[in-house]
């Protein structure tokens, strides 16, 4: 009941904020299975994402729910307005505000979307549900292993050190790194990339904004996915939320809770 209400106290009250991540949760009340089970799901994987890469340092670790985002006036003109993919559109947009800066989490008010059936886009909720619902993953919906999230944030930490480094050393920087990790960003052309990024910006703050220009969102997720393709293969989620409120809070939960698992995440965002 107060969603205008909160935006009006923070986005348009604030001329240095360029957009936000509203609070979201799938109502669950009245669904009958297996959607019930399908929405758990669904949702444990969007908040473990969202949460292991913020625990990865990733900047931009912010929920891309097309219903529950928020920009301002002044940033969706500066982008050109909202792009017109058939899929994803809220994640590929949101990934052109997130380098602006002044993006943030929205947890005063929420938004309720409706899980739904739809085949109309081949990504989000509704596809997700049809998915399940068609019987592919039938051991339940999985996620990306948690060791893809800490090569991730391996790679994120030694910006200072390739900011300082000489240009020399930056093919044997990357030649150190865990063989996963490695190959993905020689096939990349990482130190070509970072060297690049290196010689046309003069601080570390706009070396570190143009290093997540080029590795973006969307590298991030190619990342994961060569990771589970080639060593730390996907993990059905109900089993990787519980260890990672293991890993968050100390405490366990069994892994069939999922409706528990959910609510803890949830309090926990």
């Amino acid at each position: 009941p107060n969603y205008l209400q909160a935006l009006h106290e923070t986005m348009l009250q604030r001329a240095d904020l360029n957009g936000c991540a509203i609070y979201f949760e799938h109502p669950l009340e009245d669904l009958e299975e297996p959607l019930l089970s399908h929405i758990i799901d669904y949702e444990l994987h969007l908040r473990y994402h969202r949460i292991q890469l913020s625990r990865a340092q990733y900047p931009y670790a912010f929920h891309t729910v097309g219903s529950s985002m928020g920009v301002s006036v002044r940033a969706y003109t500066a982008q050109g307005g909202m792009n017109k993919r058939k899929a994803g559109e809220d994640f590929y947009f949101l990934h052109k505000i997130f380098p602006l800066g002044g993006f943030y989490t929205l947890n005063s008010t929420a938004v309720f979307p409706k899980a739904r059936l739809s085949d109309k886009v081949p990504f989000g909720t509704g596809a997700a549900l049809s998915r399940l619902a068609e019987g592919a993953h039938p051991g339940g919906w999985t996620t990306y292993h948690p060791e893809s999230y800490r090569l991730l944030g391996l790679f994120f930490a030694r910006r200072k050190a390739f900011f300082n480094a000489d240009k020399s050393n930056i093919p044997g920087m990357i030649h150190d790194l865990p063989a996963c990790l490695r190959a993905f960003l020689e096939q990349h052309d990482a130190p070509e990339n970072i060297l690049r990024i290196k010689q046309t910006t003069k601080t570390f703050g706009t070396f570190t904004k143009a290093f997540y220009r080029w590795f973006d969102g969307l590298r991030v997720l190619r990342f994961l996915n060569h990771a589970a393709r080639h060593e730390y293969p996907n993990r059905q989620v109900r089993p990787a939320a519980s260890e990672l409120v293991a890993a968050l809070l100390g405490r366990h939960v069994d892994p069939g809770e999922g409706k528990a698992l959910l609510n803890i995440l949830r309090n926990y965002e």
